[in-house]
């Protein structure tokens, strides 16, 4: 359980520079919406913090060189909170859960648009899903979290 929230963290950074491998993006959120789906409030909750751990502790590492390394602890575990949003909701195998996925998806990307330090970009996985291949046929509306319900 908390190996494949890690493994979903790191499929996630997968789609980050330096691997840049595009796939990552879905492979990381269709397994965090199946681990994630028919748990209670506390477990969903610690397998998306776990999983958000695993993506933002590496992605921002850079930051460390600059600020050290508290802040840049700081920082991960912020954002990490952020993304456990995903965490207020629960989820069932069936359409409707899917679209709230994508939904809490989409309300990530927009607080992290604002806060911390008026946003802070650097990890918008809406602009990961549309380089390459996947250009062609998903939006910035992250439509691509409907490829959970295909699994």
């Amino acid at each position: 359980m908390i190996l494949r929230s890690i493994l979903a963290g790191v499929l996630l950074l997968s789609s980050f520079a330096p691997f840049n491998i595009w796939p990552g993006v879905f492979l990381g959120s269709i397994l965090l919406f199946h681990q994630i789906v028919g748990r209670n409030w506390f477990q969903r909750f610690y397998l998306t913090f776990i999983s958000a751990l695993a993506f933002f502790l590496p992605l921002l590492h850079w930051s460390s060189t600059y600020v050290g390394s508290v802040p840049w602890l700081i920082l991960a575990v912020g954002e990490s909170l952020l993304f456990s949003v995903i965490s207020l909701f629960a989820y069932k195998r069936d359409v409707k859960s899917v679209f709230l996925f994508s939904a809490s998806f989409v309300l990530i990307e927009i607080l992290r648009m604002k806060a911390p330090f008026g946003g802070f970009g650097d990890a918008n996985q809406g602009t990961r899903s549309q380089t390459n291949v996947g250009r062609c046929f998903l939006s910035q509306a992250r439509l691509h979290r409907l490829q959970t319900f295909a699994s």
